[in-house]
């Protein structure tokens, strides 16, 4: 459990499923291995430079209580909203990972090898969960491939902001991390998911339809 004090103790110490890291090192073993997935270079930079650094270190935060600067999210304070346990950050990049395997047009033998390891059950395609909006992976992969420093059109983001931290729904969670769409991470700011609906809810109602079509 996650406590400001008495952290590590008799108490507050368990047993992991150790399938919970097979999984995630198998996922990643997959994707950089070229004879399995051939467009491996897209997701080793992918990887790399976007799932690891927002998986396992925490953001740049130096106001407030507890201060962090890219460092490893078990080991900051747990009271921080940075803070993560070791276990939910493997779950993290494997859901982060696979997520990328959703989307449209990825290659079909690399989704044929996830299903037969057992990594890959339902395949829907993916959606940027702020707009609904289809990510399509030959547009994914020029982004990765051909970056342009300070913007990028596919960013991985949490639903809810760290600040609203709650256990089990906020906080650097698999249930509260997802890729978006760059227009989604706009359009959500610092807001909460169900405060980005229910102002696209109001606009609905209060903006005239004959503007909306214009």
């Amino acid at each position: 459990m996650r406590t400001d004090s008495t952290f590590h103790n008799k108490n507050n110490i368990t047993w992991i499923d150790k399938e919970l890291f097979e999984d995630t090192i198998l996922t990643r073993t997959i994707l950089l291995d070229s004879n399995y997935n051939e467009e491996q270079a897209v997701f080793e930079k992918a990887i790399k430079e976007k799932i690891k650094v927002k998986t396992y270190l925490t953001d740049r935060a130096l106001t407030g209580i507890y201060k962090t600067n890219r460092e490893k999210r078990w080991e900051t304070h747990p009271g921080s909203v940075q803070f993560a346990f070791r276990r939910d950050t493997y779950q993290i990049e494997k859901k982060l990972s696979l997520q990328i395997c959703k989307f449209a047009n990825v290659p079909e033998s690399l989704i044929n090898k996830l299903v037969e390891s057992n990594l890959l059950e339902d395949y829907e395609t993916f959606k940027c969960p702020i707009i609904g909006r289809e990510i399509d992976f030959r547009d994914f992969k020029d982004s990765i491939l051909i970056s342009t420093h300070g913007k990028s059109r596919y960013q991985v983001g949490h639903m809810n902001p760290l600040k609203s931290v709650r256990d089990g729904v906020f906080g650097h969670t698999p249930s509260n991390i997802s890729w978006v769409t760059e227009d989604g991470n706009r359009i959500q700011g610092s807001l909460e998911l169900k405060e980005v609906y229910d102002l696209f809810f109001e606009i609905f109602e209060n903006k005239p339809w004959e503007l909306v079509a214009e």
